[in-house]
């Protein structure tokens, strides 16, 4: 009784102490953007606790919105209304706001609540579809009303890590996301992509992937295109084997068969693949892959980068690619025709860039900068504050 006792005593003690540091954590300074949406000549976008509206005509960045302590993840424009969201990093809370444009006003505000599993984590990019915002944590996806922030429908899911098996796509009114229903990577491993009713959330049918969902999928007419992970392989005598297959499958959206299967290696990442004339780029490890479509046939590999890419993007008129490098912060650009390196880079880019023909718009610490991709110049930089506080793990 008195061991007992003493063991309760003691965990109570730790607990105490694990809450008091995590009520003084040690913090640090960085630096973030979330995603860029240009609508109208207007550019939209959030830098770390900030919302920011840049008029491309008169470029000078507007505060519109502070969140004071929610790092903003993503920015959604649809019709007459912004929605805009993230986390706070201190508290593991995110909160979701509504915004209309003609006055500048918070039509609304949803807040996700801390838990032990990490349910008040947003983790997939924002989707607008009819009536509705569909944004995905950890735990759920949620189907919000976008006049009134009202919750429509509720997807929940299993404590998913970062979100990877919920990273959901919108297409022809249907939405796509990932399950795991049985985890693991033994032959009764149940994983699936859903297709949902976008209006209900109610499942329509589900489709049998090999592995766990490694990307963004897309869909390009009747086709599904995923990504698979399998990080071991359990041999005769039952020992299990780190392998890391990555593939890249191409699925008839009818009977759910898997047309083809490009086999390659590497570890999960949420990357959005890219078409263009007939090919599918997607990234394996540190190599771009162009892909037939068809065929799944590859065309050309690209050189070994010096990390992982991800997020390919064409860029129509000067027939390049340009891939970004997260770990290095820099965008590198391939030969559309040929997969080989060219001579140019973007540098200390903290955001996706986007491209407005030869040109790329980024966010770099504390500016926006908008760059000629051919000569390097800078054709104008603007300063923000996209400075925000973590905790730092001791």
């Amino acid at each position: 009784m008195q061991r007992t006792w003493l063991l309760a005593t003691a965990l109570f003690f730790l607990l105490l102490s694990i809450i008091s540091c995590s009520n003084n954590p040690t913090l640090t300074d960085v630096h973030g953007f979330s995603n860029f949406v240009l609508d109208k000549n207007v550019l939209w976008f959030g830098a770390g606790y900030k919302l920011y509206r840049v008029d491309l005509n008169q470029p000078v960045a507007r505060v519109v919105h502070d969140t004071k302590d929610v790092v903003i993840s993503f920015v959604q424009v649809d019709d007459e209304k912004l929605y805009f969201g993230g986390i706070n990093p201190l508290e593991g809370e995110s909160t979701i706001w509504s915004l209309g444009l003609s006055n500048g006003s918070v039509e609304w505000k949803k807040e996700f609540k801390y838990d032990w599993f990490g349910g008040g984590y947003i983790t997939t990019r924002s989707l607008v579809a009819n009536d509705l915002l569909i944004v995905g944590t950890r735990t759920n996806l949620y189907g919000f009303n976008k006049t009134n922030g009202n919750v429509q429908w509720k997807i929940k899911g299993d404590w998913l890590e970062d979100g990877e098996f919920l990273t959901s796509i919108l297409s022809n009114e249907r939405l796509f996301y990932g399950v795991d229903a049985i985890p693991g990577n033994d032959p009764d491993a149940d994983r699936r992509i859903a297709i949902a009713d976008v209006s209900s959330g109610k499942t329509l049918k589900t489709i049998s992937i090999p592995g766990m969902a490694a990307s963004i999928p897309s869909v390009q007419g009747n086709h599904l295109f995923v990504k698979d992970y399998q990080s071991y392989r359990r041999d005769t005598t039952g020992k299990l084997h780190w392998i890391g297959e990555l593939r890249l499958n191409c699925i008839d959206l009818d009977s759910g068969s898997i047309l083809w299967t490009f086999q390659g290696y590497g570890v999960p990442q949420k990357s959005q693949m890219a078409f263009y004339d007939g090919l599918v780029l997607d990234v394996f490890a540190n190599r771009l892959y162009a892909i037939n479509e068809q065929s799944g046939t590859p065309k050309w590999q690209s050189p070994e980068l010096e990390a992982a890419g991800r997020n390919p993007q064409v860029i129509e008129e000067s027939r390049i690619i340009a891939l970004e490098i997260p770990s290095s912060e820099k965008v590198v650009f391939l030969d559309f025709a040929t997969g080989q390196l060219q001579d140019k880079e973007l540098l200390n880019t903290l955001s996706s860039p986007i491209f407005i023909g030869q040109e790329a718009i980024y966010g770099t610490t504390n500016a926006l900068v908008k760059v000629n991709i051919i000569t390097g110049d800078i054709i104008w930089s603007i300063p923000v504050d996209s400075k925000y506080q973590e905790p730092i793990d001791d």
